[in-house]
């Protein structure tokens, strides 16, 4: 994870209940300068700092203009 080396970073995960999602989540948390992880999940997850879920309907016809307003806020820093 050398790419965020002494960078404060935030993420936005869609799906990181699944297999592939959980082990992406998990490699993003172990690293220090991840200050804020969005799940997007169709269902609510338990809460752990630093994530923030996120429930949405991956069906609902404004669900890309909702998941890019949530990607506006987890790249301005101190958000969230």
């Amino acid at each position: 994870m050398s790419l965020f080396m002494n960078r404060n970073f935030a993420a936005i995960v869609l799906g990181g209940t699944g297999q592939v999602g959980a082990a992406a989540v998990a490699k993003m948390l172990a690293v220090p300068e991840c200050r804020e992880l969005v799940m997007v999940t169709r269902k609510r997850i338990a809460a752990r700092p630093p994530v923030r879920n996120i429930v949405l309907d991956t069906a609902a016809a404004d669900f890309c203009e909702r998941t890019a307003d949530i990607a506006r806020t987890a790249v301005k820093p101190g958000s969230g």
